[in-house]
């Protein structure tokens, strides 16, 4: 899936159901999850367990590609 957050928008802390796969193809953004905070720009990426918590903050426009298993 695509996600598209505008820059400011938080993407409130849950519990996940999945596995996922983020990879970050423009802006920047905080993802934490329950391995820490981590500031991620174009390029990077980031995957979780399925029971992992996680949220993200943009801090600039942000545009991200969710796999999910």
């Amino acid at each position: 899936m695509r996600i598209s957050l505008k820059k400011g928008l938080v993407v409130e802390k849950h519990a996940g159901t999945h596995p996922v796969f983020f990879l970050i193809l423009k802006g920047r953004g905080i993802f934490t999850t329950g391995k820490g905070d981590f500031e991620l720009i174009g390029s990077d990426y980031v995957s979780l367990e399925q029971d992992e918590p996680r949220d993200i903050k943009s801090l600039e426009d942000l545009v991200i590609l969710g796999v999910r298993d």
